[in-house]
């Protein structure tokens, strides 16, 4: 791709920049909290797709890895908000019953 745009884009030498996200200070503000109410013994039972063991699991072994653990987790909450919005709308909570504070 580069080489069909020599002469045609301005030559730019920059390398990508890394983003963090600071999971850590969301986890300890929000995340969990909303962690525990997505995943209920129950929903997860209902929904059928994860292992209510293993994501407890995550839970308690986060302090020993929060890189490995909290990626998982948040990819796994990410996953559960889209499926309620997407997939299953009608059993999505009503607006404010899943409060998300400002987690920047």
């Amino acid at each position: 791709m580069r080489e069909a745009m020599r002469g045609i884009l301005p030559n730019v030498e920059e390398r990508k920049q890394p983003f963090f996200m600071p999971l850590d200070k969301w986890y300890k503000e929000e995340l969990f909290g909303l962690a525990e109410q997505l995943f209920t013994p129950n929903t997860v039972k209902e929904r059928g797709l994860f292992n209510y063991n293993y994501l407890k699991k995550i839970w308690e072994n986060y302090e020993k890895s929060k890189l490995i653990y909290g990626k998982q987790l948040f990819t796994l909450i990410n996953f559960e908000l889209w499926q309620r919005m997407f997939i299953d709308p009608a059993s999505s909570p009503k607006t404010g019953e899943i409060k998300i504070k400002s987690l920047l």
